[in-house]
């Protein structure tokens, strides 16, 4: 009986979170829809989006950089099984200035 109830909540805690590359997807949707990216980016073209730490991403465009970090999202009650929840906190763009 013991061993049964070990093994079902191990089951559990392997389905609480999505796979590598689904999460991956996940984020990147969200970095690319956070309204904060879009104002900051303005018109500017995104060359690259590339992982740069455990939950940062750096942004790269022609002649500027963005770096974001994902952060665990505050709970208001006891942890739920399911993918993690995060929020999008973006930096400042960062540009070369042109050399004249």
């Amino acid at each position: 009986m013991l061993l049964a109830g070990l093994l079902a909540n191990l089951a559990a805690e392997a389905g609480a979170a999505l796979a590598p590359n689904y999460e991956r997807t996940r984020e990147l949707i969200a970095i690319l829809s956070n309204p904060d990216v879009a104002q900051k980016l303005g018109m500017e073209i995104i060359q690259s989006i590339a992982a740069n730490g455990n939950e940062g991403y750096r942004i790269r465009t022609s002649n500027c950089y963005l770096d974001v970090t994902l952060v665990s999202a505050p709970s208001s009650g006891p942890p739920v099984l399911g993918a993690w929840q995060f929020v999008v906190k973006v930096g400042e763009l960062q540009c070369n200035t042109p050399s004249r």
